[in-house]
């Protein structure tokens, strides 16, 4: 899915490859001592998309229920230097349809944006969940 995403692009050599370096989220020029969020390590990332893989691949959980799961998943291993966020809510439109909730796609996108700091608060809860 990345690596379509970055077809076409000035960034095409940079889709489907997985990060190799530290990553975090904050303020704009933050040291990650200053990061609202510090993905794992990248040598981790390969183990932990493996992880999330398994899990994709059973139906324990309602299909939205996986979908959020997952989202919140591949959300924290940010596997890539760049385009996590389209890919993760492309990931959301894959779970749905392939187990046969949606055909075609859903206004994943929109419906964030129209309240991105509360998205960004759950996905910090999520983590804060997860250290607990």
């Amino acid at each position: 899915v990345h690596e379509t995403l970055f077809e076409n692009t000035q960034q095409s050599e940079m889709g489907g490859l997985l990060r190799s370096e530290p990553i975090w989220i904050g303020r704009a020029g933050c040291r990650i001592d200053e990061a609202s969020f510090v993905a794992p390590p990248p040598l981790a990332v390969p183990d932990l998309l493996g992880d999330l893989v398994d899990y994709l691949n059973t139906t324990r959980h309602l299909a939205a229920m996986q979908a959020a799961v997952a989202h919140a998943q591949f959300e924290t291993i940010h596997p890539f230097e760049d385009g996590n966020g389209r890919t993760g809510r492309a990931l959301i439109h894959t779970v749905l349809n392939a187990r046969g909730v949606a055909s075609g796609a859903v206004p994943i996108s929109a419906a964030l944006n129209s309240d991105r700091q509360r998205y960004y608060r759950s996905l910090n809860a999520t983590h804060v969940a997860c250290e607990a």
